[in-house]
């Protein structure tokens, strides 16, 4: 290490200041040089598993010109013969003073690690970290098929209900009987055989205050015995939006749940405003959505892909997603236009993956926020505790745009995973966790170690349990899943929806507000310090 470069890196916020445009214009000549490296074949395989990649964040408050000169000094230390350097940025390039540009990712050994590390108050630094992808046994009907958003009956959902009950039962023959508050599925899937799970890095204990564990937590009251109000309901007035609500038939019980006060017997019918003014987006951070799907009637496209060089989903978590947020007769907000940001392939991603759909995302809004102001991130994942990842959330809802993320499927304190911890620290940030058709905290085996994840982290609750969407496979399959990805499109399907129906713009704060503080007390089990909050569009009804 050259002593003189040393030096210059520990008086670097000290130089003299040049234009934003020009220090802007500096950096990226910089990413982009060493970015260029990673252009050949043999590089451009390098990804977040190998041992010397990370995430660079800057700090909040750090100018375009500290992070101009940072980049510079940087330079200096990275032979450019090695195989370090900048990979990617994170940033947004519509801001074009720079201010967008929120951190980078690379390899980077072992000396220059500890030198960044050295300046804490400039930049955080976090090993580059594989994800997986939420996955659970999803159960398909034969008679199940995509007929139209008006196509319902109840007995047709009774009937997939019952189908579904037995396929399960078969392979579970000790396990309950229908009424149990735990007989819908949820076991996560086995990593592929060819490829073994990856083993977490160590992290540092959650910045939320510490929370009682489960076996210290009293059991939660027992909600009162439900009464069913009949389904044919007339509209009623709304009294937070503009408009009527109107009851139509849905096959997603989930809709039915968060349009109503009180859990309904059939859970057969949403109560929607139809009253659409305002054009909405929601950007879907997954494994890409099938955009051919009949569902979302062409509204769904792809916007970045981050995770490999196919434009499809191959998983079908998105697709699944994206139909609860707008899908026709499935989803929350069937006006709202879908995009697809792929950041998950073959079950796994990385952090900077994430991050750089983020990125993506937030850019895209701000360069079409004149057309479209009003949007939503879905980010049905999480994985072990990033600052790095929470501050490119953090900076989604300080440009304007509404975040709603997954509590987790663990049965833990949600305060352990991210993006989900901190929800609870960023008003219109919101984390979500899972509820069942009873009203009760989502479990999915009897073991309960597939259960909603908890705790004071959590922001709300929404339908996480047996949500029929949309199939990745054909153009009108459908399929159901469970899990707090189930719950999150719930969640940002209401925001986008009453950002639609809403005539003045509202702030991410005041839709978090309207949607989780609107229908409370009603979500019967062990809350674990949850806040009784269940989502709820304000229908009246």
């Amino acid at each position: 290490m050259k002593p003189s470069v040393i030096l210059a890196l520990a008086v670097a916020c000290l130089a003299a200041p040049t234009s934003p445009q020009g220090a802007y214009k500096d950096a990226l000549a910089i990413i982009n040089g060493q970015a260029s490296k990673f252009n050949d074949d043999a590089l451009r395989k390098r990804h977040g598993e190998e041992p010397d990649s990370f995430n660079i964040v800057f700090k909040e408050g750090v100018s375009i010109d500290q992070i101009s000169e940072h980049l510079k000094l940087l330079d200096g230390l990275i032979n450019k013969g090695s195989l370090n350097g900048i990979k990617n940025a994170f940033d947004l390039p519509s801001q074009k003073d720079g201010s967008g540009l929120m951190g980078y990712s690379g390899h980077f050994d072992e000396d220059i690690v500890h030198k960044l590390g050295e300046f804490s108050d400039l930049v955080t630094v976090e090993k580059d970290k594989v994800v997986k992808l939420p996955t659970f046994e999803s159960f398909k009907s034969t008679s199940n098929v995509y007929e139209g958003a008006s196509q319902t009956t109840s007995s047709f959902r009774q009937s997939t209900m019952n189908d579904f009950f037995n396929w399960w039962k078969q392979g579970n023959n000790n396990w309950g009987h229908w009424g149990d508050s735990w007989w819908f599925p949820g076991k996560q899937n086995p990593p592929p055989s060819n490829q073994p799970a990856p083993q977490p890095a160590p992290q540092p204990a959650p910045q939320a205050p510490p929370q009682e564990s489960p076996q210290d937590t009293p059991e939660a009251p027992q909600a009162p015995p439900q009464t069913f109000p009949p389904s044919n309901q007339t509209p009623s007035s709304n009294p937070s939006n503009s408009g009527s609500f109107t009851e139509v038939p849905t096959k997603n019980w989930g809709l039915s749940r968060v349009s109503h006060r009180q859990n309904q017997r059939n859970q057969d019918q949403y109560a929607i405003n139809k009253n659409t003014i305002n054009p909405t987006v929601a950007y879907i951070v997954d494994s890409g959505i099938r955009i051919s799907h009949r569902m979302f009637e062409g509204r769904a496209s792809w916007g970045a892909n981050f995770a490999n060089n196919r434009n499809v989903d191959d998983e079908g978590h998105g697709t699944h997603v994206a139909g609860t947020v707008g899908g026709a007769g499935y989803g929350v907000s069937p006006s709202t236009k879908l995009i697809a940001v792929k950041v998950f392939a073959n079950k796994y991603g990385t952090t900077s993956q994430i991050m750089q759909g983020v990125s993506w995302a937030i850019d895209d809004f701000v360069k079409n926020k004149a057309k479209y102001p009003r949007a939503v991130i879905n980010f049905s994942g999480g994985g072990d505790t990033s600052e790095a990842e929470d501050a490119l959330f953090r900076k989604a809802v300080q440009m304007g745009m509404v975040v709603a993320v997954a509590a987790g499927n663990e049965n833990q304190d949600a305060c352990y995973i991210s993006p989900a911890r901190a929800g609870a620290q960023t008003d219109g940030y919101i984390t979500v966790a899972a509820s069942s058709p009873d009203d009760s905290i989502a479990v999915w085996n009897a073991q309960r170690n597939s259960a909603s994840n908890w705790g004071r982290c959590v922001d709300v609750i929404a339908p996480g349990t047996q949500i029929l969407s949309a199939d990745y496979q054909t153009d009108t399959g459908i399929l159901s899943n469970s899990g707090t990805s189930m719950a999150t499109p719930h969640v940002a399907g209401l925001a986008a929806q009453l950002m639609a129906t809403t005539s003045e713009l509202l702030t991410p704060a005041q839709v978090e507000q309207k949607i989780i503080n609107a229908n409370n007390g009603k979500i019967s089990g062990r809350l674990n310090g949850t806040p009784n909050k269940l989502a709820y569009n304000g229908s009246g009804l």
